[in-house]
């Protein structure tokens, strides 16, 4: 394993952060789809300035 997936299994023991870090992964669930879409458009993930 890497050292990221160490780090994060060990974090994953302690039980507020294994809370927090549920709560984002389906947050980014919902997102990720999203960027994909976009992508096909044609659009960037870059903020345009008007």
């Amino acid at each position: 394993m890497s050292d990221l997936q160490d780090l994060t299994k060990e974090l994953l023991k302690d039980k507020e952060f294994k809370k927090e870090f549920e709560k984002l992964k389906a947050e980014r669930e919902r997102i990720l789809p999203l960027k994909e879409q976009g992508k096909e458009e044609g659009y960037s993930s870059k903020s345009i300035e008007i």
